[in-house]
Formats: C-alpha cells, structure tokens, sequence
C-alpha cells in the first residue's frame, strides 16, 4: 500500500476460522485514528510496515482462540496514542501474537503482551476451561519504542514476552511482569538499552506482581 488511506471504522484482517489476510505498508500513511485494527481474529492475520506511517487507536494482534496475527515495524513511524492515553497495542489478546520491531520509531501508551485468560469451571470430577490463555511476544532488535506503560502477562495462564535485543526502549510510568495470579511475564534484555525513567523518579520496573516475573539480562544497558 502507497499514498493514503484514512478509515472511519474497524481495519480487521484475518476474520473467520482459516481465513489469512495480510496488509503491507510500503509508503504513505494508513490512519484508523478511531476505531481498532485487528490482526488475527479467529484466522491468521499479517501486517508489515516498512516505510510511510501507520496512525490508529488500538492495535490488537491476536484477537480470538486459535487466532495468529503478526506485526512487523521497519524505518517507519507508528503511533498508538491519543490526548486520554488510552491507545494501546495487545499482543496476544486471547490467541498468539507477534509483534517485531526492527527500526523506526513506535509511540504508544499502553503495551500489553498476552491479556486473554484460562480460568477452571470444577463441577463434580470434571474440570471445564473457561476461556483461553493467549501467548504475546513482543522484540525490539532496532529502532525506538516509546510507551507509558508496559504489562507482560496478564490473564491467568497467559505467557507474555519482551525482548531488547538492539535500539531504545523507553517507559515513562512503570513496567510490570507477571501481573495477574498464574501468569508468567519475562523480560529479557540482551542489548540496546532500556530506561525505566521519569522526571519526577515514580517509573517502576516491577518482576513479579500477583503473578510469575522473571527478569534476564545478558547485555545492554538497564536504567530504573
């Protein structure tokens, strides 16, 4: 895709069991500035942006159960964001998502990786699953990813991945791995840099909330 493309409603790709679908950004700007775009709802949904810009309020990839979506940011400019700091990207909402960076710049408020949940329904000796843990991994090789808030495994049961292998991470609020009760949250840093930092010294770098947090680094530079 070139030029420019600005929706009024919802950019779903990848609807409907064994459906694929898949959007390049090549050039321009593509804008979905109020409503959400969907990678994977229920089918495989792929999006590649290697040059122009991407403007939208919700990124979410991995919508549903048995859903796959993945994103890939090249030497562009995305922008999740809005003046109530509510634009957010859900990587692995209730299926798997991917999300790669690898240059450019990406602005959001909210970075959620693995949100969906598996919960146990025990009605005499059969035990019943309720909903379904999502898995969300989430590189940075190169580039730089701007975000206020970043949570890493969410729902009970979910598994939730952030790697820094290259270019600049930085959260203003706080990080938190392994938020809810029985999810895992890992953070691995193994090159670039990560700054968990703000003006007033409040940003936090929690490992391990009500759930498992697990923090590895083998490189890089850490600054909380």
């Amino acid at each position: 895709m070139a030029g420019t493309r600005n929706f009024s409603g919802a950019l779903a790709i990848g609807v409907g069991l064994s459906a694929t679908g898949t959007v390049s950004i090549t050039g321009g700007q593509l804008a979905v500035t109020n409503r959400n775009v969907i990678l994977g709802s229920y089918g495989v949904g792929q999006m590649s942006v290697s040059n122009g810009a991407l403007l939208a309020q919700t990124v979410i990839v991995g919508n549903s159960h048995g859903s796959q979506g993945a994103i890939t940011i090249g030497a562009v400019t995305v922008a999740v964001t809005n003046q109530s700091q509510t634009g957010q990207i859900v990587v692995g909402q209730q299926g798997n998502g991917l999300l790669v960076q690898g240059g450019g710049l990406l602005t959001l408020d909210r970075l959620t990786i693995a949100a969906g949940c598996a919960s146990n329904l025990i009605s005499g000796s059969t035990t019943n699953v309720l909903g379904y843990a999502s898995i969300g991994q989430v590189t940075l090789s190169n580039g730089v990813l701007l975000s206020r808030t970043v949570q890493v495994g969410i729902g009970t049961n979910s598994q939730g991945t952030l790697t820094i292998a290259g270019g600049s991470a930085s959260i203003s609020s706080n990080i938190v791995a392994g938020v809810m009760m029985n999810a895992t949250g890992v953070i691995q840093v193994t090159g670039g840099t990560l700054d968990v930092t703000n003006q007033s010294g409040t940003a936090q770098l929690v490992v391990g909330q009500l759930g498992r947090g697990i923090f590895a680094q083998s490189g890089g530079t850490l600054t909380v």
